[in-house]
């Protein structure tokens, strides 16, 4: 069994008190217990990125992977307008970085659900905009694999960090794919707020906040129809 370490999570009072969180990582457990007594101020990826630091886990590798899962997932009433404010904004977006945005697509009418806040990183540009994995897609479990992936295909360092991805990679290789119910076309005129540019050092953390805004479903629903398309 692992070595145990506690430590208080503080996150701006949007978790249920005394809950706690446990992961391993490298052999040692992790217990988050959770504390609502944070300075309302500190932005949520902050927060996570500095608990996380606390605890010799990197925001960026594989191996933080499950800690993230466990303990961003975990979070309630993330606000899309704050995840907007407190990240880099781009008018045009890269190929191989992950963005957040508003999105209305067009025929939202005829399709059977939607996100309108996409996590998405652009793979390649499209007519009218681009192609691109909308992780939010992904059950947790899933989601996390896929990552775990995906964290082994970037090339470049610190704030030029970006995923190495084509179609085509994503389509021949067996261990991508999870990619088949994210790969989504984006039109750039049905964007209907700021792009922001999430930082590559968030990129863990990002992944599995709760801010997918599913319209006209669930996401469970969402969730087992995209475990069918795998």
């Amino acid at each position: 069994m692992g070595v145990v370490k506690s430590y208080t999570l503080r996150i701006n009072s949007i978790m249920a008190a005394g809950q706690i969180v446990r992961t391993m990582v490298k052999g040692v457990i992790y217990e988050n217990i959770v504390d609502q007594t944070s300075v309302l101020s500190e932005g949520v990826l902050d927060t996570l990125k500095r608990e996380a630091q606390r605890n010799n886990i990197d925001t960026i590798s594989r191996e933080s992977i499950d800690w993230f899962r466990k303990t961003a997932s975990k979070l309630r009433n993330v606000s899309m307008r704050g995840i907007l404010e407190d990240n880099a904004t781009t008018t045009r977006p890269s190929m191989g970085s992950m963005l957040m945005f508003m999105y209305d697509p067009i025929g939202r009418t005829k399709l059977p659900y939607y996100d309108a806040f996409p996590l998405v990183i652009p793979v390649k540009k499209a007519p009218g905009g681009f192609h691109g994995l909308n992780l939010h897609y992904l059950p947790l479990p899933l989601r996390a694999a896929f990552l775990d992936e995906l964290l082994n295909r970037t090339s470049g360092r610190d704030e030029n960090r970006r995923f190495r991805l084509t179609y085509e990679l994503l389509k021949n290789s067996a261990k991508l794919s999870e990619f088949k119910p994210c790969y989504k076309h984006y039109l750039t005129k049905q964007i209907n707020s700021r792009i922001a540019k999430i930082s590559p050092e968030h990129w863990t953390s990002v992944a599995f906040l709760p801010t997918e805004r599913f319209q006209k479903a669930s996401k469970n629903t969402v969730w087992r129809d995209s475990r069918g398309k795998i």
